[in-house]
């Protein structure tokens, strides 16, 4: 009887850790993040070159993906040849914080490679400054469980706050 009553005092306890752990979110990660080019400068300065692919990652654990094309249009008899810009969303899941550092992504639709849809990529990530505005996310995707992707994304400020 004491060894059942221990057992389910464990699982229990095994339970209250793994709701803590998904429930610690490092708070810093929620934002709206840019795709960013890492580069070194010929004096040594790390200097970070913005895309046009941006990820929400929202307080309520979904997410989304997006990418900005700009598109040349001929333009008619009357007026010059001009460009537009359109955005489209690529991706969205949701996240499951498992532990300090990582999260599962769980990709509800992925539009540009639908054999991740419903699929789930273990993520990785650190921030690579004080301020927590450059992030580098390493990933394992569902279709290639031996080889960790890395990537450099740097947080959407408000209008005004960037050097």
């Amino acid at each position: 009887m004491k060894r059942l009553m221990l057992l389910a005092l464990f699982a229990l306890m095994a339970g209250a850790v793994y709701v803590s752990a998904q429930q610690k979110a490092d708070k810093d990660i929620y934002g709206l993040w840019q795709y960013a080019e890492e580069r070194v400068a010929p004096d040594g300065t790390v200097q970070y070159i913005g895309k046009p692919i941006f990820k929400s990652i929202n307080q309520d654990n979904t997410y989304f993906a997006m990418v900005s094309i700009t598109l040349d249009v001929a333009g008619s008899e009357k007026e010059k040849p001009y460009s537009v810009t359109e955005t489209y969303i690529t991706q969205q899941g949701e996240i499951e914080f498992s532990s300090p550092g990582s999260y599962l992504e769980y990709i509800g639709e992925h539009f540009t490679n639908p054999g991740l849809t419903n699929t789930i990529s273990s993520m990785r990530y650190e921030f690579k400054d004080d301020a927590k505005t450059v992030m580098y996310i390493e990933y394992l995707t569902a279709n290639n469980n031996d080889t960790w992707f890395g990537e450099t994304w740097i947080k959407v400020q408000p209008f005004g706050t960037k050097k």
